[in-house]
């Protein structure tokens, strides 16, 4: 029953992320829940939860797809393992971005009996981008 619950509550996040409805994603987390995303700071509690959902929508409409490899319930808390593939289509008209990785999600079950995201970790499978390369830069010529 825990398990069906845990994978509940995953599908809930699917949904929620990809309509791009930060208040309901926000919902999903404990009020102390930190999220600790790739290539920026922690992010601690619902409000900022819930302004890093927000900024993350309003650069474009994004889709994950969660694939879990391990979920184990230990008492109240439990632990949730997998992948994921997350593409987002940019508003600007810029190709869309596609992102393999991996995550780790602590879940932890509330008085009310349902399960929440505590703590959570994703990153990228993806290679990192070179930065660009100085001597391919053009050179603006002097002025006389």
């Amino acid at each position: 029953a825990e398990l069906g619950a845990i994978k509940g509550l995953r599908s809930s996040f699917e949904s929620a992320f990809n309509s791009g409805d930060a208040a309901k994603l926000t919902a999903l987390y404990t009020a102390d829940a930190v999220s600790m995303q790739e290539h920026m700071p922690p992010t601690v509690g619902h409000d900022a939860i819930q302004a890093m959902y927000t900024q993350m929508h309003g650069m474009g409409a994004w889709n994950v797809t969660l694939l879990a490899e391990e979920t184990k319930v230990l008492g109240d808390m439990a632990y949730d393992r997998g992948t994921f593939v997350m593409t987002m289509t940019p508003k600007d008209g810029s190709p869309n971005v596609t992102e393999n990785g991996k995550y780790l999600v602590l879940l932890q079950r509330g008085a009310d009996g349902l399960w929440k995201v505590a703590r959570e970790i994703g990153n990228s499978n993806d290679p990192m981008v070179p930065p660009p390369d100085p001597k391919a830069a053009k050179v603006a010529p002097k002025q006389k």
